[in-house]
């Protein structure tokens, strides 16, 4: 039988028209009433050791799509400069804690450089009118419900040298994770990075899925942070 080289153009057509159709209105998100504050553990100056504040940090979080129809959507970045928190380095090391925290409102998506930098499978341009539709989506009820939970934390142990396990209270939950640890402490200061994979699922909200999953957003996710903090007798 002869292949019926209109067929696919054609139910392209129809599920882009439905599509269309099938983005309901999404709620409005609202700016955080109040300033991002982020307060240290209840038992940091029981415990002891020496704080360090966070002075800079960067996060930035990769998502994916999937899906047959996938290169009809997008791979992601959002990142966010905008962290506040601190750490405590005890002796022995496995003593150690430090807090993070961010507003998901701060969050910044699919930034044109950022996209860039992050190679291949991100060369795609997005229009402003998208990323404006894919943050509401994001901040919305689906995602991290901002209106709701204006705040994500984590929660750092350190279980040794390498490795911690970083508990994140997202919206009414927290989900506790081991992360790979890369840091040096200098006499006055901490360089710490680290680059790790949670999920959708992990977080207990479902990706974004349209048509029986043809167009759709992967469960993993990619986490990377970077950050310097300084002693607090230094500062």
């Amino acid at each position: 039988m002869r292949e019926r080289h209109w067929l696919k153009p054609a139910l392209l057509a129809v599920l882009l028209f439905q599509s269309s159709c099938a983005l309901l209105p999404q709620p409005d998100v609202l700016p955080p009433a109040e300033p991002l504050h982020c307060p240290p553990p209840s038992d940091q100056a029981r415990i002891g050791g020496r704080e360090y504040q966070i002075e800079r940090a960067v996060l930035v979080i990769h998502t994916y799509r999937a899906g047959w129809l996938s290169s009809l959507a997008h791979n992601h970045v959002i990142e966010t400069d905008v962290l506040q928190g601190g750490i405590r380095i005890g002796d022995p090391v496995d003593t150690s804690t430090a807090r993070l925290c961010f507003r998901p409102w701060d969050l910044e998506l699919d930034n044109a450089e950022s996209r860039a930098a992050a190679g291949a499978g991100f060369e795609s341009e997005r229009d402003a009118a998208d990323i404006a539709a894919t943050r509401t989506r994001m901040l919305g009820p689906a995602g991290f419900h901002s209106n709701r939970y204006p705040v994500v934390r984590a929660d750092v142990r350190w279980r040794d040298s390498r490795s911690a396990v970083v508990t994140i209270r997202f919206r009414d939950a927290s989900i506790p994770i081991e992360v790979p640890l890369v840091w040096q402490r200098s006499h006055d200061g901490i360089q710490l990075t680290a680059d790790f994979e949670l999920s959708h699922r992990s977080l207990a909200i479902r990706p974004y899925s349209a048509f029986a999953g043809a167009i759709a957003v992967a469960d993993p996710i990619r986490v990377q942070l970077r950050l310097s903090a300084r002693a607090a007798s230094s500062l």
